[in-house]
This record gives C-alpha cells, sequence and structure tokens, in this order.
C-alpha cells in the first residue's frame, strides 16, 4: 500500500476494495512455491475519492514461468480532486452478465 504519494493524503479507515481482476496463464501447482511482484501502475483522480491500480504478478518460484496476473483497485474515499487523471490504459473491463 502506498501512503505517500505526493499531493494526496491517504487514510486508511477509508480504504474499500474496489474491482479484482485475474488472468491465469497456467495451472497454479498443487506443490511448490510461488513468488509474487506488486506494483503500483497508477493512481486516479475520482473526484470524491483516489483510485490506486496495483499489478500483482505471479510465477513458479522454481522455474520462473509467469502463472497468474491480477489488477486490484483500492479506493480512498476522501483523497480525491487532486487534478489527476480519471481514466487509465490500465484499466481492465469484466465480462458481461448474461
Amino acid at each position: 500500500m502506498i501512503l505517500d504519494w505526493p499531493g494526496i493524503q491517504f487514510d486508511l479507515a477509508r480504504a474499500l476494495h474496489g474491482d479484482h481482476y485475474i488472468e491465469l496463464y497456467a495451472p497454479l501447482p498443487a506443490e511448490g512455491s510461488l513468488r509474487s511482484e506488486t506494483r503500483v501502475v497508477d493512481v486516479l483522480d475520482k473526484g470524491s475519492g483516489a483510485l490506486i491500480i496495483s499489478e500483482i504478478t505471479t510465477f513458479d518460484a522454481r522455474s520462473g514461468k509467469k502463472l497468474a496476473m491480477q489488477l486490484k483497485n483500492k479506493k480512498m474515499v476522501g483523497s480525491g480532486n487532486f487534478g489527476g487523471a480519471r481514466m487509465s490504459p490500465h484499466e481492465k473491463r469484466g465480462a458481461e452478465i448474461p
């Protein structure tokens, strides 16, 4: 979690988990070790709050094979209106509900 983004004040009591997007590239092993790398890919100004988009990439620890990628959004209520972008090329749309 990022707490010192320049120009943005965060209050963890006002953090909400938003969308969570997952892509699987290979079956997850029943045994073994995984390694995940997390990075913040964008911080958006949604007016009433900031939206932090994080990407988590998971690898098989032994082979280094990329197994999965997740994007998760965390809404920081009350941290918006800082003049940042409102949309991101990193956002993924979910499947249409039938």
